[in-house]
């Protein structure tokens, strides 16, 4: 059917999705419903898709022409597209009904001409404390939704829709409230307006502050506290707390401070001694991990030389007794 490639009804359902707070995946659509049934048979169509388990008819809106209805449906359970039958039909003397899952529709969305990666739609995001299930928290979605903006090469235009069908409640209200006060807010400024909105009010000098009193947690690797200094590290450059041609050096430097566990393995790649030549966070993650499957190797390798031996102490003593 040509609405399912409809790029128009895609982008409705997305919205119309929201508005009504259906998650996509319980979601169905029913195309073909006569306008003069109306909300008011609500038991017809419930009758009508009975085989789906309970449903529930959420909104109907004007269909292709004024003579049907596109009707939303909410079901209790996630949609088994493999037993949702392709129609139904009211009754003996009607025509059928067309049914459609909705989350069919949104995987078919087709790509801007100008983008040349791979429709990923950014993970629901509310802004609601603690975080609901199925949703992603704050520090999450915004460096999602600002990898997007940096490597899509999409339009601007898409780049706002993209954040705007990823949120939901206080979040997309904040959105809206922007975009009544300024049409023409850029995907970044919708970004900043979250962070500031929801996310953490520490100033660059704050988050720096934060970011030198890093140290390496108890059984926490070389590798995994890196990571942890580079995600810390980040936030202090977007805010402007760290010049970013500093990155390098600053990252070793607290490295080396804060490994306050892997003294043997800052000895062995000389980390010390090349504070002030520093590789880059790649090179310097790639470093680490092959020291770590090293040392990894090694105790796995003692521990079966252990085994070995202790079992033929084990064979020489019941044999001298």
């Amino acid at each position: 059917m040509a609405l399912r490639n409809d790029p128009s009804l895609q982008a409705e359902l997305i919205s119309w999705c929201k508005e009504a707070g259906i998650d996509e995946s319980h979601a169905l659509m029913l195309i073909n419903v006569p306008a003069h049934t109306g909300v008011a048979a609500t038991e017809e169509i419930m009758e009508a898709v009975k085989v789906l388990g309970r449903v529930r008819v959420r909104h109907t809106r004007e269909g292709p022409t004024s003579r049907f209805l596109l009707v939303l449906c909410e079901c209790k359970q996630a949609i088994d597209r493999t037993r949702l039958p392709p129609e139904v039909s009211p009754g003996e003397r009607k025509e059928p009904w067309t049914v459609i899952a909705v989350q069919e529709i949104l995987e078919k969305t087709v790509k801007h001409p100008s983008d040349t990666n791979a429709y990923r739609r950014l993970r629901t995001f509310s802004a609601v404390v603690p975080t609901p299930p199925g949703e992603e928290n704050m520090e999450t979605w915004i460096e999602q939704a600002r990898l997007m903006i940096t490597e899509c090469e999409c339009s601007e235009k898409e780049k706002r829709q993209r954040i705007v069908e990823s949120l939901k409640g206080p979040a997309l209200e904040l959105i809206r409230a922007v975009r009544f006060s300024n049409p023409e807010a850029s995907a970044l400024q919708y970004l900043e307006a979250l962070e500031s909105t929801f996310g953490s009010s520490d100033s660059g000098e704050d988050l720096y502050f934060k970011f030198r009193l890093l140290r390496q947690s108890t059984g926490q690797t070389l590798s995994e506290f890196l990571r942890r200094i580079e995600k810390m590290l980040s936030k202090v450059v977007e805010r402007d707390g760290l010049s970013p041609g500093l990155v390098d050096k600053v990252r070793i430097k607290q490295l080396v401070r804060g490994a306050v566990n892997s003294d043997m393995m800052l000895l062995q790649l000389r980390l010390r001694e090349r504070k002030h030549y520093p590789p880059s966070f790649l090179n310097l993650l790639k470093e680490i991990r092959k020291a770590e499957e090293s040392e990894a190797s090694r105790h796995r390798m003692s521990a079966k030389a252990k085994a070995i031996q202790y079992r033929e102490d084990e064979r020489a003593s019941t044999s001298v007794i």
